[in-house]
């Protein structure tokens, strides 16, 4: 009775968060990411060496070799591309203390290699104009394609193959029995450490906007797409600092096929960890996807959970938003396949002229900016 009465709310909820717009926009196309308003720079966020022994517990962040001395070690270096704004472009006299600006960790999906320096680069190119930090940290083994440009570690699909292999080469220190129950468990451990280590670098930036009235309280949002939207849902139960979170069609391809939305008891186990992940958000989030994308109900499922399971009131839900937007129809006069929803799923992240001015605005409306 009580989940019958869960998808009764949540039919009305996908009504509520179903958004038409009159007009189909194309996605971004790929743009230069330095213009004469902002600079790009890869940067290294978390930096450490450390010697391990025979015992000493697998990291799968760590680069490992074997030192002058003949002691193993192991080496952890995140790298990530940080997008910021000229002083000259907001009239900062040259020799004053730099201006402060709000700023966006932006999550990235599960590409392993890339061109660093402008990956994602239409999130930059429309919020660093309007005066936001960008920061884009590179998860394990992921970044550019050479190893300078790429963190050190062991890529998550990497982790996964090597899991299900006869003769696994990396610990792997789970109680999982299935690949979907594992991937939740990975990309969690990457809020835990990496995204907690961004947070922890953005923070420590003199150019980071804090509020005027406490200046431990700082005016950063969580973002990110795919992998990088569940990413961000499990960074958002964490208390990091962040003021809001915007996670893009977070691990959409992850849920079941039978209909057991909003039911934290079935689905995939990676539906059902993400499920509780948002269930148990510390800050608003806004949750948004495109109508074509590959499976809509992550959407409806992760505002459900964040609005009421988490709030000790039922009559109260936690504060959020959520958007299902009509966008691109790939096939509208044929069965869809799997390339024609990964076209809309990558795309719709670019499309910052379709959901830019509302994400603009959920985030002042938390104190973002």
């Amino acid at each position: 009775m009580f989940y019958a009465t869960l998808r009764n709310l949540a039919k009305n909820l996908q009504g509520v968060i179903l958004i038409v717009l009159s007009t189909f926009v194309l996605a971004a196309s790929a743009l230069s990411c330095e213009t004469d308003q902002y600079r790009v720079y890869i940067v290294t966020y978390f930096d450490t060496t450390h010697e391990v022994t025979s015992d000493s517990p697998f990291d799968s962040r760590c680069h490992y070799y074997i030192n002058a001395r003949g002691r193993r070690e192991c080496q952890i270096r995140l790298r990530g591309a940080l997008f910021v704004p000229l002083a000259s472009a907001y009239n900062v006299p040259p020799g004053h203390a730099p201006a402060q600006f709000p700023a966006i960790v932006v999550n990235h999906g599960s590409e392993h290699t890339f061109t660093a320096s402008t990956h994602l680069c239409e999130i930059p190119s429309y919020f660093v104009q309007r005066g936001y930090i960008v920061f884009a940290p590179f998860r394990r083994g992921q970044g550019g394609v050479n190893d300078e440009n790429r963190s050190t570690g062991v890529y998550v699909e990497d982790m996964l193959t090597d899991w299900q292999s006869n003769d696994p080469q990396y610990f792997h220190d789970t109680v999982c029995t299935t690949v979907s129950c594992y991937k939740a468990q990975l990309l969690r451990q990457q809020a835990d450490q990496e995204i907690a280590a961004a947070m922890d670098y953005v923070k420590s930036r003199t150019d980071v906007k804090t509020d005027p009235e406490d200046p431990q309280q700082f005016r950063i949002a969580l973002m990110g797409i795919s992998y990088g939207g569940a990413v961000t849902v499990f960074a958002n139960r964490l208390e990091l600092g962040q003021k809001a979170a915007v996670p893009f069609s977070p691990g959409v391809q992850q849920w079941a096929p039978d209909n057991c939305s909003y039911n934290p008891d079935c689905g995939t186990a990676f539906q059902r960890t993400l499920i509780s992940a948002a269930g148990n958000a510390k800050k608003p989030a806004f949750y948004i996807q495109a109508k074509w994308d590959y499976d809509t109900r992550a959407t409806i499922d992760l505002a459900y959970a964040h609005a009421y399971l988490s709030s000790i009131d039922p009559a109260h839900s936690h504060p959020y938003n959520a958007a299902i937007y009509e966008y691109i129809n790939p096939c509208p006069n044929r069965p869809c396949t799997a390339e024609d929803y990964q076209s809309i799923h990558a795309g719709f992240f670019g499309a910052t002229a379709v959901w830019g001015k509302a994400v603009l605005n959920f985030l002042k409306r938390n104190d973002v900016k």
